[in-house]
């Protein structure tokens, strides 16, 4: 087992990060380098100078992964679609077409979703290459729609 004397916290590359781990930490720790008694710039107990948090997530300084929708008017309605079928599935599913901007499923209408693309061309190379095809079970119609 790996003891707050025996190891630093790395920053994923192998590099000290500054900061020790303390003895409640250091079995949990998902990378940790035996330090053999050297320093790395911080304090061997506690946190120290480089201590860069928890959870090792992009924190306040990241970009988001994700964000909002984008709605365009390049607007296809999927009809015909299983209760089984989530936006996800319907997103995921329609993007080997072109690049999907917005999808929703079963909101005004059971049985129909809709999907929005960032392009005329993808909106158009979606509907040529995926109209009479199958999710989930149920052959699906898209339909080109315009804006509400």
């Amino acid at each position: 087992m790996v003891t707050e004397e025996d190891a630093v916290v790395t920053d994923g590359t192998g590099t000290a990060t500054g900061a020790a781990v303390d003895s409640d930490r250091a079995s949990t720790a998902t990378m940790v380098v035996p330090t053999r008694g050297r320093s790395y710039g911080g304090s061997q107990r506690g946190f120290g100078p480089g201590y860069r948090g928890h959870g090792g997530g992009q924190g306040s300084k990241g970009k988001k992964r994700y964000g909002s929708p984008v709605r365009t008017n390049y607007r296809l309605i999927v009809k015909n679609l299983s209760s089984r079928c989530s936006w996800q599935d319907l997103k995921d599913y329609v993007r080997q077409a072109g690049e999907v901007t917005f999808a929703d499923v079963h909101k005004q209408n059971r049985n129909e979703g809709i999907v929005e693309f960032s392009t005329y061309q993808d909106m158009e190379n979606a509907w040529r290459k995926l109209d009479g095809t199958e999710i989930y079970g149920c052959k699906i119609k898209l339909v080109k729609s315009q804006p509400a």
